[in-house]
């Protein structure tokens, strides 16, 4: 998956989290459940993030 992909799918997780957030609170059920799919593409980021080479970073 491409950078630029990645940083789509973790924009649109994040703001699913914080409109949940805001709705049903911060300890709830489903806000929790966007936080930890955010946390997994955050770390698919930053994993794919340190193997792509610096040229390739901005793509």
């Amino acid at each position: 998956m491409r950078i630029k992909e990645l940083n789509s799918i973790i924009e649109s997780k994040r703001n699913q989290m914080i409109q949940s957030g805001l709705q049903y609170g911060f300890n709830h059920y489903k806000t929790i459940k966007y936080s930890k799919e955010l946390d997994i593409q955050l770390n698919k980021y930053s994993y794919q993030n340190s193997l792509c080479p610096k040229s390739l970073k901005n793509i």
